[in-house]
């Protein structure tokens, strides 16, 4: 969907791929499924409930998991992840975010240099 100084109000707005400016969103519910970027730029917002569904919601989840059950790497992963997001620019520039401590997976180590791959997810107890 896209929208170049449009109102839009008491609508479900599906945000992927989606590309609005200078638009107004009034009592709406805005849904971000993961499935492609968002363009926002000068938009004001009113009444509206944001909603995150599908990979955005899995996303979201896991980072809770982490959050939660990954001790203090876990915990810092998710903080760093939030303050890349707090110093990334408009165009999404540092919005990537860091690594796990470790490089693979090593949750709980100090980060160091080698910490430069992508984060794994920590891994299952061995039955």
């Amino acid at each position: 969907m896209q929208g170049k100084g449009q109102t839009f109000e008491n609508q479900d707005i599906l945000l992927d791929n989606g590309r609005f400016e200078d638009c107004v969103f009034r009592n709406c519910r805005l849904i971000y499924g993961g499935a492609g970027l968002v363009h926002m730029a000068g938009c004001s917002f009113d009444g509206v409930r944001w909603e995150f569904a599908g990979a955005a919601e899995n996303t979201l989840r896991f980072m809770a998991a982490l959050y939660q059950g990954a001790g203090e790497g876990g915990r810092q992963l998710i903080e760093d992840t939030f303050e890349s997001v707090r110093k990334a620019d408009a165009a999404g520039a540092g919005a990537a975010g860091p690594t796990m401590p470790g490089g693979a997976g090593g949750l709980g180590e100090p980060a160091g240099p080698e910490a430069a791959g992508p984060a794994s997810p920590p891994e299952a107890p061995s039955a």
